[in-house]
């Protein structure tokens, strides 16, 4: 398992449970401080022409953004203040292949934000978030491991979380509550 210095991983029990909304009032407050942000999905999907392919292989595919525009998680991150936004689309089994390219790409010691729960069998960040959901019935293995090693889990209910985001902190020893 990689230690990667001054990052944060933030996963969710599933979709629609405002990981990209935490994600964003996090950039938004350390903005200053070169954000790496990563969106990683385990399906693939059509990619428009126009997009900007850092790395594609028949197992996973690597895009960054720049386009503040559209109604993508991809978008909102960069536009909220992120530094530098990837996009993956990659098994598990081709995730380490695919992070190793975008680490290799960036600033060292850039600061980075992960959106994705696959990632934190490869990474062993400074911080650890889980978003679950209140109708979330323990039904994935693998989210309940997540669940069991996160350190610090966020209820969302009624389309708000019971945390203020404004408690995650960016010091220079790396991501802290």
């Amino acid at each position: 398992m990689l230690k990667l210095k001054n990052s944060l991983i933030i996963s969710g029990t599933g979709q629609n449970v405002g990981k990209t909304t935490l994600i964003c009032s996090i950039i938004k407050q350390n903005s200053d401080k070169h954000i790496i942000a990563v969106k990683i999905s385990p399906h693939f999907h059509k990619l428009n022409n126009n997009e900007i392919i850092i790395s594609k292989s028949k197992n996973f595919v690597i895009v960054k953004e720049e386009n503040k525009t559209r109604n993508k998680d991809s978008s909102k991150m960069l536009l909220a203040g992120a530094s530098e936004v990837y996009y993956v689309q990659c098994t598990d089994k081709y995730l380490t292949q695919a992070l190793n390219i975008i680490i290799d790409a960036v600033p060292k010691n850039s600061n980075y934000i992960f959106e994705s729960g696959g990632v934190r069998n490869i990474i062993n960040p400074d911080l650890f978030i889980m978003i679950k959901s209140s109708d979330y019935n323990n039904e994935r293995p693998s989210v309940n491991k997540n669940l069991e090693i996160a350190d610090l889990t966020i209820n969302f209910e009624n389309n708000s979380h019971n945390f203020d985001y404004k408690n995650i902190l960016l010091a220079k020893s790396g991501w802290r509550l």
